[in-house]
């Protein structure tokens, strides 16, 4: 995959071995019965660890190594100083890569009653396939970063040389 920060598109592999590992899950928090939907491809424990841990690091007001900001999440103030929260499989979801797993999500959380989600952060896209054969995910009618990255030059190149 193809990744740049500044970018509206990304780009994904129509089949990735490990997203057969998918699955959907809920947070829950005491007190209350707002619940946060997630997907992920790994085990819940661990998923549940690096929530904790992106709220630790955000509390702290720590960078993470690439010098990024952490993310603030919405549950963050549902959370006691002992980050309790606990970890639901809702269903295993097999499939075949980041944009399906996304897009399946999404649909769990429009049916989902008192989530804290920001369900428009990720929302549907659609697939573009690319004249050097890169399948991006389009969240928006701009695409032309795809066209200046390496993996594109390179694809283009090798179809104009063939």
């Amino acid at each position: 995959m193809c990744k740049n920060e500044n970018a509206e598109i990304a780009e994904i592999d129509l089949t990735d071995p490990k997203y057969q590992n998918a699955k959907i899950y809920e947070l829950s928090f005491p007190n209350t019965d707002i619940t946060y939907i997630g997907s992920t491809i790994e085990s819940l424990k661990t998923r549940l660890g690096k929530h904790r841990d992106k709220r630790n690091t955000y509390l702290r007001g720590n960078l993470y190594s690439n010098g990024d900001k952490p993310r603030y999440f919405s549950y963050y103030p549902l959370l006691n100083e002992n980050n309790d929260m606990e970890i639901k499989l809702i269903h295993e979801y097999p499939c075949n890569n980041r944009f399906e797993l996304e897009n399946h999500e999404i649909d769990i959380q429009m049916t989902t009653p008192n989530i804290c989600n920001k369900i428009g952060k990720k929302n549907h896209s659609e697939l573009f396939k690319c004249e050097c054969g890169t399948i991006i995910i389009k969240k928006d009618k701009n695409i032309g970063k795809h066209f200046q990255t390496v993996r594109h030059i390179k694809n283009i190149m090798k179809l104009n040389n063939t």
